[in-house]
């Protein structure tokens, strides 16, 4: 099993911003599962998408598989689903394995069906990007990777019995930029049966809108008294020079 978590840059940068001075306007998320099955060599797939930019919608995603085994007549056949959801405060991302049938001879049920692996991240108005995750079955977990693109990933070992735990990360933000936060390449693995994995993920893209500082505010209001009393007194100059 591996999870990669990445957050993207993408678009051109237009302006530098200074410290804390940003805001962060959604711009769409969006959501993918995925289900394979491999029987004597033959791999079928399938792989489903959503996207949505309203907040409080959900994005959702299904992929089901059925294949039956050419030499045993076994049927293999399970559903991957995801979901996201941004509630204009923070995202999250919720993927499933469910509705699993072993093939015949193989484990009666599996326990894992219908657990959910979540994912929550919030950015605050500091440029920090904070990334939870809790994992609701008891999986035999390895590792994931988290980075940004082009940056070199941090591992992070996480065993059966690691308690829910969050990564923050740092970065200075571009204005006229989007950030994409994804939450990527999520498998479940099943063994001994057949069908190999399940999984997907969730995209969180964002507008990112410079805000001037307060001192910089109080550089344009008094910029604009400037502006105002210079008039003023123009006009009155113009006023006494037609009299």
């Amino acid at each position: 099993m591996h999870v990669l978590i990445k957050l993207l840059a993408v678009g051109a940068a237009t302006a530098m911003l200074s410290g804390p001075a940003w805001s962060a306007t959604l711009v769409n998320f969006s959501t993918s599962a995925t289900a394979i099955a491999n029987l004597n060599g033959v791999t079928s797939q399938n792989s489903a998408s959503d996207q949505v930019s309203a907040i409080g919608d959900q994005a959702n995603a299904y992929a089901t598989i059925y294949q039956i085994d050419p030499d045993t007549g076994a049927l293999v056949s399970g559903n991957a689903r995801s979901q996201a959801v941004y509630n204009g405060d923070s995202g999250t991302a919720s993927l499933y394995a469910e509705g699993l049938i072993a093939p015949s001879g193989g484990p009666a049920g599996l326990a894992f069906s219908g657990s959910a692996w979540n994912f929550t991240f919030k950015a605050d108005e500091a440029g920090l990007f904070t990334l939870n995750y809790d994992f609701g079955g008891a999986f035999n977990f390895t590792s994931f990777d988290i980075g940004w693109a082009g940056d070199t990933s941090e591992s992070f070992a996480i065993g059966v019995n690691s308690p829910p735990s969050g990564v923050a990360f740092s970065r200075s933000l571009t204005a006229g930029q989007q950030y994409a936060l994804e939450v990527r390449n999520v498998s479940f693995l099943f063994s001994p049966a057949d069908f190999n994995s399940a999984g997907g993920g969730a995209n969180f893209r964002y507008a990112i809108t410079a805000i001037p500082e307060p001192a910089s505010w109080a550089l344009m209001i008094t910029g604009f008294f400037g502006m105002g009393s210079a008039l003023r007194r123009s006009r009155r100059q113009a006023v006494l020079a037609a009299i």
